[in-house]
């Protein structure tokens, strides 16, 4: 037989590493959102794959530069580049940049084909290796499909779409990588802000039965909540689609902006600006609507604090700390699965949340 008070101690830091792991997203989602990391991944990649300043047929500049890639870039944002191209949209781009160029009208007189022409324009292009070896892998694609000059030329499309789509997932491990560096370092900051010391807080819940019973009951509270805009959310097809992105923190909490996230994904039609604002507005809502929770539930901050006078309750402060730091830089969505399920096992009753629809996941470029 579980322990009441034990049991009910593991859900009270459980749904203390929730709340804080909910502030911590919000606050990872703002410094990707005003920096615009994702615009500046979504650039160095396109950049690697296509090395060349000046003087080349095509470029990552000169793909920006273009009207329609230029239309997307929100204003006000550093580096002011779009943080998502639609695919299709980027092989346009390209694909006029690269057939109205002037090396390929010049090279057509003498080829029989469109992507002969381009060939051998690019051959003779000074370009370094990387960007040409992309440009000849996708004529060669295209010139092994039989068919008319057209569908061979709707093979050459669809073959540069699946490279740079191949090149964009590569690289989101990289930057899946520096977002969790920058998850760890939020989570130390705001852990330290708050003083959130996980042995701490776990003495006065376990020492306070009336502190553990009312934090207890706010954690069912927020999981009946979640439970029943999740599900309400999933019936107007609003559910999230992607783990490190902004509609995973929103599902639920806005599902306006969830909507207009995957609506942009989806076509490119959405203006980026409204993108923006409506997210980043969203996001300040809701980490304000987290805070206020958590100072309102748990013992936090410095003030009341005992400070440490020993050699070992300073350190049991700092691991303190760092448990609480770790914890957190697990996510969310980690820490609402496992407190559901120790208040199930504590025999308290919550509605099931509903499971995103299979095959909804979405890779933008």
């Amino acid at each position: 037989m579980f322990d009441t008070g034990i049991l009910d101690t593991v859900i009270g830091l459980f749904f203390l590493y929730a709340l804080l792991a909910l502030v911590n997203s919000a606050l990872v989602e703002l410094v990707i959102g005003y920096a615009n990391l994702r615009g500046e991944n979504l650039f160095r990649t396109l950049k690697s794959l296509l090395p060349c300043d000046k003087g080349c047929m095509v470029s990552a500049e000169t793909l920006y530069a273009h009207g329609a890639i230029a239309a997307m870039s929100p204003e006000g944002m550093a580096p002011g580049r779009p943080s998502y191209l639609p695919p299709a949209l980027l092989v346009d781009v390209l694909s006029q940049t690269l057939f109205n160029s002037q090396a390929v009208q010049q090279a057509s007189d003498t080829a029989q084909s469109e992507l002969d022409a381009l060939k051998a324009a690019v051959l003779a292009d000074p370009a370094p290796a990387p960007a040409k070896e992309l440009i000849l892998l996708a004529i060669e694609r295209a010139q092994r499909a039989t068919g008319t000059a057209a569908e061979q030329l709707a093979a050459f499309r669809a073959a540069l779409e699946e490279l740079f789509n191949d090149s964009v997932e590569r690289a989101q491990g990289w930057f899946k990588r520096r977002v969790q560096l920058i998850s760890l370092g939020l989570s130390l900051v705001l852990c330290v802000a708050v003083n959130a010391d996980t042995i701490q807080i776990a003495r006065t819940l376990n020492s306070d039965p009336e502190l553990r019973k009312s934090v207890v009951e706010m954690a069912v509270k927020t999981l009946q909540e979640r439970a029943e805009a999740e599900n309400a959310t999933a019936a107007t097809n609003n559910t999230a689609v992607e783990t490190h992105n902004t509609t995973a923190l929103l599902a639920g909490t806005c599902p306006e902006s969830t909507a207009l996230y995957k609506q942009y994904q989806a076509n490119g039609t959405t203006p980026p600006n409204e993108l923006t604002a409506n997210v980043l507005s969203c996001l300040d809502a809701s980490l304000q609507q987290h805070a206020d929770t958590l100072l309102s539930t748990f013992p936090l901050g410095w003030h009341d604090a005992p400070r440490p006078a020993t050699p070992s309750s300073r350190l049991a402060k700092v691991l303190g700390l760092l448990i609480s730091t770790l914890a957190v830089s697990l996510g969310a969505a980690f820490w609402f699965k496992l407190l559901e399920q120790v208040i199930r096992l504590s025999g308290r009753r919550i509605p099931l949340t509903s499971e995103a629809p299979a095959g909804s996941e979405n890779k933008p470029v």
